[in-house]
Protein backbone atom coordinates (compact mmCIF):
# COMPACT_ATOMS: atom_id res chain seq x y z
CA UNK A 1 0.00 0.00 0.00
CA UNK A 2 2.61 2.57 0.72
CA UNK A 3 4.22 2.07 -2.68
CA UNK A 4 1.05 2.55 -3.81
CA UNK A 5 0.94 5.39 -2.54
CA UNK A 6 4.26 6.84 -3.31
CA UNK A 7 3.30 5.76 -7.06
CA UNK A 8 0.06 8.04 -6.90
CA UNK A 9 2.00 10.89 -4.76
CA UNK A 10 4.99 11.12 -7.75
CA UNK A 11 3.56 9.93 -11.11
CA UNK A 12 -0.16 11.99 -12.48
CA UNK A 13 -1.36 13.01 -15.46
CA UNK A 14 -2.76 16.25 -16.17
CA UNK A 15 -4.24 16.87 -19.01
CA UNK A 16 -6.59 20.25 -20.93
CA UNK A 17 -7.36 20.89 -24.22
CA UNK A 18 -4.30 22.75 -24.14
CA UNK A 19 -1.55 20.06 -23.17
CA UNK A 20 -1.21 16.54 -21.54
CA UNK A 21 1.01 17.40 -18.57
CA UNK A 22 2.59 14.20 -17.46
CA UNK A 23 4.58 14.57 -13.92
CA UNK A 24 6.71 11.47 -12.49
CA UNK A 25 9.14 12.31 -9.89
CA UNK A 26 11.40 14.96 -11.34
CA UNK A 27 10.33 14.72 -15.13
CA UNK A 28 7.74 16.56 -16.99
CA UNK A 29 6.90 16.22 -20.30
CA UNK A 30 3.67 18.32 -22.41
CA UNK A 31 1.27 16.84 -25.39
CA UNK A 32 -1.56 17.92 -27.20
CA UNK A 33 -4.36 15.74 -25.41
CA UNK A 34 -7.87 16.00 -24.21
CA UNK A 35 -9.64 15.90 -20.90
CA UNK A 36 -8.31 16.70 -17.31
CA UNK A 37 -6.71 15.14 -14.63
CA UNK A 38 -5.65 11.26 -14.80
CA UNK A 39 -3.20 9.00 -13.11
CA UNK A 40 -0.83 6.91 -14.03
CA UNK A 41 -0.27 4.88 -10.72
CA UNK A 42 -3.09 2.24 -11.78
CA UNK A 43 -5.96 4.13 -9.50
CA UNK A 44 -9.10 4.55 -11.89
CA UNK A 45 -10.02 8.04 -12.65
CA UNK A 46 -13.36 6.89 -13.09
CA UNK A 47 -14.30 7.37 -9.54
CA UNK A 48 -17.43 9.38 -8.96
CA UNK A 49 -17.68 10.52 -12.54
CA UNK A 50 -20.94 11.64 -13.37
CA UNK A 51 -22.54 10.69 -16.44
CA UNK A 52 -23.30 13.62 -18.96
CA UNK A 53 -27.13 12.90 -18.51
CA UNK A 54 -26.43 13.65 -14.34
CA UNK A 55 -24.29 16.66 -15.01
CA UNK A 56 -27.32 17.93 -17.31
CA UNK A 57 -29.86 17.32 -14.86
CA UNK A 58 -27.31 19.09 -12.01
CA UNK A 59 -26.66 22.10 -13.97
CA UNK A 60 -30.11 22.75 -14.85
CA UNK A 61 -31.07 22.43 -11.48
CA UNK A 62 -28.31 23.90 -8.97
CA UNK A 63 -26.90 26.32 -11.99
CA UNK A 64 -29.97 27.22 -13.96
CA UNK A 65 -28.35 25.78 -17.07
CA UNK A 66 -30.85 25.81 -19.89
CA UNK A 67 -29.66 24.29 -23.23
CA UNK A 68 -31.25 26.26 -25.83
CA UNK A 69 -31.13 29.61 -23.73
CA UNK A 70 -27.17 29.39 -23.23
CA UNK A 71 -26.27 29.86 -26.74
CA UNK A 72 -28.13 33.00 -26.65
CA UNK A 73 -26.46 33.81 -23.37
CA UNK A 74 -23.00 33.24 -24.82
CA UNK A 75 -24.03 35.42 -27.82
CA UNK A 76 -25.32 38.17 -25.26
CA UNK A 77 -21.25 38.08 -23.92
CA UNK A 78 -20.00 37.74 -27.02
CA UNK A 79 -21.87 41.37 -28.18
CA UNK A 80 -21.38 42.75 -24.93
CA UNK A 81 -17.53 42.05 -24.88
CA UNK A 82 -17.19 43.49 -28.74
CA UNK A 83 -18.56 46.77 -27.31
CA UNK A 84 -16.04 46.84 -24.32
CA UNK A 85 -13.19 48.86 -25.38
CA UNK A 86 -11.39 47.51 -22.15
CA UNK A 87 -11.84 44.11 -23.40
CA UNK A 88 -11.20 44.07 -26.41
CA UNK A 89 -8.87 41.12 -27.72
CA UNK A 90 -9.80 39.01 -24.25
CA UNK A 91 -10.38 35.11 -24.73
CA UNK A 92 -14.47 34.92 -25.74
CA UNK A 93 -14.96 31.21 -27.08
CA UNK A 94 -18.01 29.50 -26.16
CA UNK A 95 -16.09 27.04 -23.58
CA UNK A 96 -14.44 30.32 -21.58
CA UNK A 97 -17.19 31.88 -21.69
CA UNK A 98 -19.38 28.89 -20.57
CA UNK A 99 -17.06 28.57 -17.26
CA UNK A 100 -18.06 32.14 -16.23
CA UNK A 101 -22.10 31.40 -17.01
CA UNK A 102 -21.53 28.22 -14.05
CA UNK A 103 -19.56 29.81 -12.30
CA UNK A 104 -22.19 32.44 -11.50
CA UNK A 105 -25.27 30.30 -11.94
CA UNK A 106 -26.27 32.03 -15.47
CA UNK A 107 -27.13 35.58 -13.92
CA UNK A 108 -25.54 37.54 -17.07
CA UNK A 109 -25.10 40.61 -15.13
CA UNK A 110 -23.04 39.14 -12.73
CA UNK A 111 -20.96 37.25 -15.42
CA UNK A 112 -20.02 40.44 -16.97
CA UNK A 113 -18.95 41.30 -13.40
CA UNK A 114 -16.99 38.77 -12.84
CA UNK A 115 -15.60 39.08 -16.53
CA UNK A 116 -14.78 42.26 -16.12
CA UNK A 117 -12.95 41.80 -13.00
CA UNK A 118 -10.97 38.65 -14.09
CA UNK A 119 -9.54 40.89 -17.28
CA UNK A 120 -8.73 43.83 -14.71
CA UNK A 121 -6.46 41.74 -12.57
CA UNK A 122 -4.66 40.41 -15.88
CA UNK A 123 -4.40 43.84 -17.24
CA UNK A 124 -3.38 45.11 -13.58
CA UNK A 125 -1.05 42.64 -12.93
CA UNK A 126 0.54 40.60 -16.14
CA UNK A 127 3.27 38.87 -15.30
CA UNK A 128 1.21 36.90 -13.15
CA UNK A 129 -0.69 35.82 -16.04
CA UNK A 130 2.16 35.91 -19.17
CA UNK A 131 4.24 33.23 -18.23
CA UNK A 132 2.19 30.21 -18.38
CA UNK A 133 4.44 27.86 -20.23
CA UNK A 134 4.62 24.27 -18.29
CA UNK A 135 8.45 23.80 -19.35
CA UNK A 136 9.57 26.93 -17.81
CA UNK A 137 12.22 26.96 -14.75
CA UNK A 138 9.45 29.06 -12.41
CA UNK A 139 6.68 25.84 -13.11
CA UNK A 140 9.01 23.00 -12.99
CA UNK A 141 10.12 23.83 -9.67
CA UNK A 142 6.34 24.08 -8.34
CA UNK A 143 5.94 20.47 -10.32
CA UNK A 144 9.39 18.59 -8.62
CA UNK A 145 8.68 19.66 -4.98
CA UNK A 146 4.45 17.89 -6.07
CA UNK A 147 3.66 20.98 -4.58
CA UNK A 148 0.03 20.09 -7.08
CA UNK A 149 -1.41 17.06 -7.05
CA UNK A 150 -5.05 16.28 -9.12
CA UNK A 151 -6.20 12.97 -7.24
CA UNK A 152 -7.66 10.80 -9.54
CA UNK A 153 -11.90 10.66 -10.01
CA UNK A 154 -13.72 12.96 -7.77
CA UNK A 155 -15.17 12.38 -4.16
CA UNK A 156 -18.47 11.11 -3.26
CA UNK A 157 -20.14 14.25 -3.96
CA UNK A 158 -19.21 14.39 -7.25
CA UNK A 159 -16.18 17.48 -6.94
CA UNK A 160 -12.89 17.58 -8.01
CA UNK A 161 -10.04 17.14 -5.42
CA UNK A 162 -6.58 18.38 -5.54
CA UNK A 163 -4.25 18.05 -2.68
CA UNK A 164 -1.93 20.81 -2.29
CA UNK A 165 1.56 20.18 -0.16
CA UNK A 166 2.44 23.94 1.34
CA UNK A 167 5.34 22.44 3.04
CA UNK A 168 7.00 21.01 -0.32
CA UNK A 169 8.05 24.32 -1.20
CA UNK A 170 11.69 25.68 -0.60
CA UNK A 171 10.91 29.21 0.31
CA UNK A 172 14.63 30.22 -0.24
CA UNK A 173 14.21 28.97 -4.12
CA UNK A 174 10.67 30.98 -4.70
CA UNK A 175 8.92 33.89 -4.32
CA UNK A 176 5.08 35.24 -3.89
CA UNK A 177 5.25 36.46 -7.33
CA UNK A 178 6.28 32.89 -8.49
CA UNK A 179 3.71 31.12 -6.01
CA UNK A 180 1.01 32.90 -7.15
CA UNK A 181 1.51 32.30 -10.88
CA UNK A 182 1.39 29.07 -10.32
CA UNK A 183 -1.77 29.10 -8.50
CA UNK A 184 -3.49 30.59 -10.94
CA UNK A 185 -2.41 28.58 -14.02
CA UNK A 186 -3.08 25.13 -12.10
CA UNK A 187 -6.31 26.27 -11.04
CA UNK A 188 -7.16 27.60 -14.49
CA UNK A 189 -5.93 25.23 -16.39
CA UNK A 190 -7.26 22.26 -14.04
CA UNK A 191 -10.95 23.52 -14.59
CA UNK A 192 -10.52 24.01 -18.58
CA UNK A 193 -13.08 21.62 -20.35
CA UNK A 194 -13.84 19.87 -17.43
CA UNK A 195 -17.77 20.01 -17.18
CA UNK A 196 -17.95 17.88 -13.65
CA UNK A 197 -15.59 20.50 -12.02
CA UNK A 198 -16.90 23.32 -13.15
CA UNK A 199 -20.86 22.13 -12.47
CA UNK A 200 -20.08 20.32 -9.00
CA UNK A 201 -16.66 22.10 -7.85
Amino acid sequence: QNERAGLIYNTWVWESNKRRLVYRRNQVYTEDWITCCTTLAGVSNKMNVLSAADLEMISKEELGEDKDRKKDDIKTLEEWISKSPHLQGIRKDEAHLLKFLRGCKFSLERTKEKIDFYNACRANVPAWFASWDMESPTFQKFLDWGYFLPLPGYDKHGRQVILIRSGQIVPAKTNIEEWITAILAFFELASEDNTQAQVQG
